[in-house]
């Protein structure tokens, strides 16, 4: 496991764990931050960075993505996942109007829809894709990138 790893959720919270080497062994942030401003860490403190089905949430993703490699370590691992654009289609056709999808109207729930193309293009000059995988019969994606 990584010694210095952390996961920024859909409401900005961030949990923090560590290995047996590094002490801390869970952490959470859960008041939600800012995470479109500084993340409130070192620079290079990370191994790894995870965000789970957030960044088609955030309306500013790029800074996000600049963020996230001030904070991860040399040849640190940002592990993203997110949903392949057709589900855009399906959630609509779902929710039907009804806006039972969370609260929400599909419009409001997710403000970019991401594919391998464009993800490249967010990280473009600050990672390399190591793994790209879509699972869930095709409608969500798995990131792997390495800083570079």
């Amino acid at each position: 496991m990584c010694k210095d790893c952390i996961n920024i959720d859909e409401q900005g919270s961030i949990k923090i764990k560590k290995d047996s080497a590094g002490i801390i062994l869970s952490e959470n942030k859960s008041a939600p931050i800012n995470i479109t401003n500084k993340i409130p860490f070192q620079n290079e403190q990370f191994d790894y960075v995870t965000m789970v089905a957030v960044i088609e949430h955030l309306k500013n993703p790029k800074e996000v993505i600049d963020e996230i490699n001030r904070i991860l370590k040399p040849n640190g691992l940002l592990i993203i996942t997110t949903p392949f654009p057709v589900v855009e289609k399906i959630l609509f056709f779902l929710d039907r109007g009804s806006d039972q999808l969370r609260g929400k109207s599909v419009e409001e729930e997710h403000e970019n829809y991401f594919n391998l193309k464009s993800m490249d293009t967010l990280t473009e000059g600050l990672f390399k894709i190591k793994k790209y995988k879509r699972f869930q019969l095709g409608v969500n994606q798995l990131f792997i990138y390495r800083k570079i």
